[in-house]
Formats: C-alpha cells, sequence, structure tokens
C-alpha cells in the first residue's frame, strides 16, 4: 500500500481511456491551468482530531507567491475540490495539509492533469516507486528523465486511480500523501470501503513517527468505514496499527491475522469479516486483466503483482526490533512463499484490511 501496488492496475475502479492528443497539448496550454481561481472563496480548515512536460523550473516558479492549495485549485477546480485540511498535531506545524476529492474521473485521470501533479508530487512519486537499491536522483532539468518518469510513474497509475488524496507540502512540494479509491464490497451492504492506491512519505522526512501520526489522523477523517491495501513494506504495515485511543475503536489485519500476529485469536465475526475484505481484494485482482493470471495458487491474505510491483522485499529489510516479533515472523512468512513459488521479480504483498470495530462485528 505504501509504494508500486496498483501500478498499471485497476482495482475497484475504471479503466481510463487517455488519447495522444492529450499529450500534443502545447506546453503553454497545459500550464494554463496554474493560476489560482480568481475571488475563489476562502475555505476554514476543517479540524480533524486523532502539464507542462515538467523538465525545468523550480517549485518557487510553480507557486508565484499563493499556497500551494491555491495553485492546485486553478489547476484542478473543474474536476475536484481542493480543501485545506488541519491536523492538530505539532510535527505538521508550519506545513500546509489538503484533501483532493475527485468529481469527475475520467478527466481527472487524463494525461494532461497528471502532468500537471507533476511539479507539486513527482518527487515524491519518483521515490516511493524506484528501486529501492536504485542509485537515480529525481532530475526535473532533464527531459529524457521526466518523459521516462511520467510515463512509468504517473500517467495510469495510482494517483489517476485515486478519486481521494490526502497530503503535507512543505514549501510547495508534496513530501507525503495517501490515495484512495471507492471500493465497493458487495457482501457488505451500507459499509462504505475504500482502497488505498498508495500511502508513502519523502525520505527526507522520514523518521519521528510523522507519517504514522499523519495516516492515523487520515484513517480517522477519511470518511470510509474500512479500508483495504496490499502491502509488504515492514514499516508501512506496522504504521496502521492502530495505537492510543485508536486502538478502542479501530482494528487492522496483515495477511489474515490481527495486526499481523498469528498468535491472536480471531473471534468468528473477525475471521468472517477479514475473509470477506480478503475475498473482494482477490476477485479484483483476479478479474483484472493485467496480473489475473498471477493469483492461480496464491495463498489467502496474499496477491501477485509478478513485475508490475516494486522488487520483493529480502529478509534482511526487516528490522525485528523496529516492527515487533510477531509482525516481522508474518513478514518472513511472506518472503519464504515467495522466494520457494515465484521468481525473485515477482512481487507479492500481504492483503492489508483497516475498519472500525463497529463495522467488524456488524459484518
Amino acid at each position: 500500500m505504501t509504494n508500486q501496488d496498483l501500478k498499471n492496475v485497476s482495482v475497484g475502479s475504471e479503466v481510463l481511456a487517455r488519447t495522444d492528443a492529450e499529450v500534443a497539448k502545447p506546453d503553454a496550454e497545459v500550464e494554463a491551468g496554474g493560476s489560482a481561481v480568481e475571488g475563489a472563496a476562502k475555505q476554514e480548515a476543517p479540524v480533524v482530531k486523532s502539464g507542462r512536460r515538467e523538465t525545468r523550473g523550480s517549485v518557487a516558479d510553480v507557486l508565484k507567491g499563493k499556497s500551494l492549495v491555491d495553485v492546485l485549485r486553478g489547476k484542478f477546480g473543474e474536476v475536484a475540490d481542493v480543501t485545506p485540511v488541519h491536523f492538530d498535531f505539532p510535527e505538521l506545524k508550519g506545513k500546509e495539509v489538503f484533501r483532493i476529492d475527485v468529481r469527475d474521473m475520467k478527466r481527472w485521470a487524463s494525461r494532461r492533469n497528471m502532468r500537471k501533479l507533476v511539479p507539486a508530487f513527482g518527487e515524491t512519486v519518483f521515490e516511493a516507486y524506484k528501486d529501492r537499491e536504485d542509485p537515480a536522483v529525481y532530475n526535473p532539468s532533464d527531459r529524457a528523465f521526466m518523459e521516462n518518469f511520467f510515463e512509468n510513474d504517473m500517467d495510469g497509475t495510482d494517483l489517476s486511480a485515486s478519486n481521494r488524496i490526502v497530503a503535507i507540502a512543505d514549501g510547495g512540494k508534496v513530501i507525503g500523501f495517501v490515495s484512495y479509491s471507492d471500493f465497493p464490497v458487495a457482501d457488505l451492504p451500507g459499509v462504505n470501503v475504500g482502497f488505498e492506491n498508495l500511502g508513502t512519505m519523502h525520505p527526507n522526512y522520514k523518521g519521528g513517527g510523522v507519517f504514522r501520526k499523519f495516516r492515523e489522523a487520515v484513517l480517522d477523517g477519511c470518511g470510509y468505514d474500512a479500508l483495504a491495501s496490499v502491502s509488504h513494506t515492514p514499516a508501512a504495515v506496522k504504521s496502521l496499527i492502530p495505537k492510543g485511543k485508536n486502538a478502542e475503536t479501530d482494528v487492522m489485519y496483515f495477511a489474515g491475522a490481527r495486526n499481523g500476529d498469528d498468535g491472536i485469536q480471531l473471534s468468528d465475526k473477525e475471521s468472517a469479516f477479514v475473509k470477506i475484505m480478503n475475498d473482494a481484494v482477490k476477485k479484483a485482482s483476479k478479474d483484472d486483466e493485467v496480473i489475473g493470471h498471477l493469483q492461480e495458487g496464491v495463498p489467502d491474505g496474499y496477491v501477485s503483482y509478478g513485475t508490475f510491483g516494486i522488487p520483493p522485499r529480502k529478509k534482511t529489510e526487516v528490522d525485528v526490533a523496529r516492527v515487533g516479533q510477531p509482525l516481522a515472523d508474518k513478514l518472513f512468512q511472506l518472503i519464504d512463499w515467495q522466494e520457494r513459488n515465484r521468481p525473485a521479480d515477482d512481487c507479492v504483498y500481504g492483503i492489508v484490511v483497516c475498519a472500525k470495530k463497529s463495522v467488524v462485528e456488524g459484518a
């Protein structure tokens, strides 16, 4: 859920057509949406408790003295609402936090609009998707690099498939975000379910628990009763285990185990809920024309993305002291299965489910 988890894959989203004509727009025309909407009413930030072919220019050029929220409203106001959000923890002091709610998915997902996201989102998206051992650095002054980045990591991937995004920005650049798609589950009528396509933090801002607190706040205020995703990233899975007062109301399962701990016995209602959610993710994966054939023989609680995901995890990447022994053991199980049964470049993820306890009890 935190890396290239749904790259080139449509899970719970319509497949969106794009035309070459959209790319042929002159640079000036694509950038024309960059100014803020004149006279736009200022929106009070709600409190939540718990393109241009961008190969040159700077963040300052993009902002031109405006807030990033105003810039994005100017670019996407016809297809999405961009709203400031306030999270009440000090680590985000001085940073912009905002939410994008897409009203028109087909237009939002166009190549033209994805290009317009690059100045703000590009570097953090690049860091999320690149090979962990790749020394490459984000280089917006290199046209060939940026075109390759756009084709592989922006167009038709997680952001274009998401109808809800919550982001943190510093100095006009997005440094962390989570993005979601609505993911209706037939066996959970009346439950508002979302799929987290991507959650990531720029490596320069990792540490200190900032992203964990941000994610907790987002989960509490994103408007979903339950969320599904896929991941094999130890720190990301760990960050989703409810803590503090959230542990009183929320619950998380990884690869079928609460908190990724096989030692915790699930109640009958928990088992039924987890099966419904895992089956929904599996069905969406099997129905996908890109990765459907890869699901044959994959155990419950896992999905395979082949070479469309990020490279498989290695046991040396699991810091037992950081994630805890029970979750580490669960991750080792996943890695063992992948190494025994699939080629080294076949990415296998564990299914992650987060939900309100009241939803689980009602399943």
